[in-house]
């Protein structure tokens, strides 16, 4: 499941469509940007009904992929910070995912999980605009 924050489709129509000159559907792209459901609310809500989640959209790090995790995905899946390292080359990449992992590893440690199933049951807490998303959805 992906959610908002990451890549959107309808932003990516937007500058395809600025690209051929079609202003209707560049409109209509840039009008829905920002539509859809916050990634932490697509996964607390996917993890109430589905025991194999993979957050993404808008994971950016190692600390991303743990909150995605305590929230209760069992991973997290990222694109947009491969791209500048992929243009660099395999060590780029490769010292990217040793970032991510070590990022990770740090957040485990602060929350005192020696793994990753207890990383998926230590208490977290939601705050601002998530917690208000959150708390407007299931009044409804």
């Amino acid at each position: 499941m992906a959610g908002k924050g990451g890549t959107t489709w309808s932003g990516i129509e937007s500058y395809r469509a600025a690209a051929v000159g079609a202003d209707r559907q560049e409109g209509i792209g840039q009008l829905f940007r920002a539509w859809g459901v916050p990634t932490a609310v697509s996964t607390l809500e996917a993890a109430e009904s589905h025991d194999c989640v993979v957050a993404s959209g808008g994971v950016r790090s190692g600390l991303d992929i743990a909150k995605a995790i305590a929230l209760g995905a069992r991973a997290g899946g990222l694109a947009k910070p491969f791209l500048a390292p992929a243009g660099q080359g395999t060590e780029a990449v490769v010292d990217l995912i040793e970032t991510l992992s070590l990022e990770l590893r740090t957040a485990m440690f602060v929350t005192g999980s020696a793994s990753i199933s207890e990383l998926q049951s230590t208490d977290y807490v939601v705050l601002g605009r998530t917690k208000e998303y959150l708390e407007e959805r299931r009044e409804h």
